[in-house]
């Protein structure tokens, strides 16, 4: 019989694990005898490349009416993604489509409900709560429960639904780029490139879309036409 080497239990067989130790602990070995750790390789902060091929792709992409048809329909979900995410932020139910006929989309919402209003007040109320140990933290969700309140009183929410379909776009536009960009939170190196034409492309579709409208009255009576 062979006792084990670190409680000195009895083992059944010398290659036994240990029964007192368990599984993990029998084996755990001494800081000098651990093999040395293989560095991991890391992206580069900072990589020029993917980000500027990105959006050269991107703007090939725009400036080609089939593909920028085709891929403008990412803009289009996380546009209305962001209108419908903030109605049911200020209460209203909503559902989000997309029309492949004339092209865009719309976000169907209908009237505002007082029990999902009630219960998104619960939510910000118990976020609070949970955030008023940090002092730092505190201030922030007291501020955005006392604007998420003051926007319901004032009629403003619904000027921050209509302005969250592009606002949302900017924002996952500038996640995307700050990806490609830093090499954060990625598993391959080719996620750089394609966040990078992702995230210029919803930019540069974006530019185009504004100064159509700022210069096209003919392209502004169609978009007001919601077609």
């Amino acid at each position: 019989m062979s006792t084990c080497p670190r409680c000195g239990h009895e083992l059944e067989a010398p290659a036994a694990e240990c029964s007192a130790c368990g599984v993990i602990f029998a084996r755990l070995r001494e800081a000098a005898d651990r093999p040395p750790r293989v560095p991991v390789a890391r992206p580069p902060k900072v990589s020029l490349g993917s980000f500027l091929a990105g959006l050269g792709i991107a703007a090939v992409f725009v400036a080609i009416g089939p593909l920028r048809f085709v891929f403008s329909y990412l803009v289009i979900l996380i546009h209305e993604l962001g209108h419908t995410a903030f109605a049911w932020l200020f209460g209203y139910p909503t559902i989000p489509a997309l029309d492949f006929r004339y092209g865009g989309g719309v976000s169907l919402h209908g009237e505002r409900s007082s029990l999902l209003l009630f219960l998104i007040a619960l939510a910000l109320g118990y976020a609070a709560r949970l955030l008023w140990p940090y002092p730092g933290w505190r201030w922030l969700g007291l501020g955005v429960a006392g604007f998420w309140g003051l926007a319901i009183l004032t009629d403003f929410d619904d000027a921050i639904i209509l302005v969250m379909g592009h606002g949302l776009e900017l924002v996952v536009a500038g996640l995307f780029l700050y990806r490609a960009l830093t090499g954060r939170s990625l598993r391959t190196p080719a996620e750089r490139p394609a966040y990078a034409f992702a995230g210029w492309f919803i930019v540069l579709y974006d530019l185009r879309f504004a100064w159509q409208l700022a210069t096209d009255p003919d392209h502004r009576t169609v978009y007001e036409q919601a077609k």
